[in-house]
């Protein structure tokens, strides 16, 4: 299955060397977008929801961060591809998976690639992608953002519904 990715940095050398970089060692990601500021950024993750986000700290207009910020929750992780190794902590704190130096070394660029794509699976795995619907014993309805904790055994009438990006499922919860 192969898995998508944006990548946003201002420096256009930059962004058709990691697309290059990327395209000879990591063939299963396919590049979906490529951004030059944090306002695109913003739309091609909003377009495409992306599974991997390349993103370089300082761009005009609006920084990395600012960017996660304005996106808030978002499904794909982030890898920040930067030459400032001083925003490193700050990156973490905003949940990103890796946080790579130019030049980009291509054996830390596959480790951050799939390390990435395994925290991204698992995350899947434990909640919806998009929305869930709980019902009730009575037949009440219950949107949240993400599913509901699994309700204790003894508990069957309560069940989520639930659609994913790719895939429609349904489970009971008990």
């Amino acid at each position: 299955m192969g898995h998508t990715a944006i990548i946003a940095d201002d420096e256009k050398h930059s962004r058709e060397t990691l697309r290059m970089e990327l395209e000879q060692h990591c063939p299963e990601v396919s590049i979906v977008a490529l951004c030059s500021s944090g306002p695109e950024a913003i739309e091609a993750v909003k377009q495409h929801a992306p599974d991997l986000i390349f993103l370089d700290v300082q761009m005009p207009r609006m920084d990395g961060f600012q960017v996660l910020e304005k996106l808030g929750d978002i499904k794909g992780q982030v890898i920040f591809v930067t030459a400032f190794d001083q925003y490193a902590i700050r990156a973490f704190r905003f949940s990103a998976v890796d946080y790579l130096l130019k030049p980009v070394q291509p054996s830390e660029l596959k480790q951050a690639v799939q390390r990435s794509l395994l925290r991204g699976d698992i995350a899947a795995k434990r909640r919806c992608a998009c929305s869930c619907t709980t019902w009730g014993p009575k037949g009440q309805g219950i949107r949240a953002s993400r599913c509901p904790p699994v309700m204790a055994s003894n508990s069957s009438a309560w069940r989520t519904s639930c659609v994913a990006k790719r895939t429609a499922t349904t489970r009971t919860c008990m």
